[in-house]
């Protein structure tokens, strides 16, 4: 493995606690946002994992402002792009006129990645529904337009990806229980930020039936073998 690959595999671990996980189980490796030595979530980036031979991959939904998909981590575009403002104040148009910082790549779409793995029954796939943003004083994602975010991705993933290929994971929880409801069978991941409690234990176990992902690793150390109850019913 080269010293490149390293750097890229390295800051992209993600910790996921699967069915059949055992007290010697190790996480796999998960390209979190496509891989390290691209910006966050190039095309690029998805493609030179791949070729690499990485097979887990996540990334990040977003609505443009005319209600398209692209792949956004953050609110705004200012730290990884050329432009700059919240991405759902911009049309599709907009925002395809712009460039990935370091790459140079225009920001891809939700079609362009997806398609990129249409068909593959060998990836699996962390989508990431991100239907918030912290623009004070405003809530594009309405719960009207969740439903609409959630319509639209479900259409466009279960016409090109295998099932059980992909993961649908947020923290909004009105999404996933919108996608438990529309794709009953879907992998479903509820991300906890804050404290471990009752309630969120609760909540996520009605909506998780697959795989449940804690991106606190002292707080999974602290409450492992509770989780791994919690994973092993249906």
């Amino acid at each position: 493995m080269s010293k490149g690959m390293c750097r890229t595999l390295i800051p992209a671990v993600v910790a996921v606690l699967s069915l059949n996980a055992t007290a010697e189980w190790l996480p796999p490796l998960t390209c979190h946002r496509g891989g390290y030595e691209y910006d966050d979530n190039a095309l690029g980036s998805f493609k030179d994992s791949d070729k690499a031979g990485m097979k887990r991959f996540e990334t990040d939904f977003r609505f443009t402002k005319d209600h398209r998909f692209v792949l956004m981590h953050d609110d705004t575009m200012d730290r990884t792009t050329t432009g700059s403002g919240y991405v759902e104040d911009h049309t599709l148009e907009e925002i395809r006129k712009l460039k990935l910082r370091r790459s140079g790549e225009r920001i891809p779409t939700g079609e362009e990645m997806i398609g990129y793995f249409k068909g593959r029954s060998d990836v699996l796939l962390f989508l990431e529904l991100k239907t918030y943003n912290h623009k004070p004083g405003e809530n594009f994602y309405t719960d009207a337009v969740a439903e609409e975010y959630c319509r639209k991705l479900s259409q466009l993933v279960r016409s090109n990806l295998v099932p059980g290929t992909y993961v649908y994971s947020s923290t909004d929880y009105r999404t996933l229980r919108i996608m438990r409801r529309i794709d009953p069978d879907a992998k479903i991941e509820a991300i906890l930020y804050d404290q471990f409690s009752d309630v969120w234990l609760n909540l996520a176990s009605s909506l998780t039936r697959n795989v449940i992902v804690y991106r606190n690793r002292a707080q999974v150390h602290q409450r492992q073998t509770y989780t791994l109850n919690l994973l092993n019913h249906d």
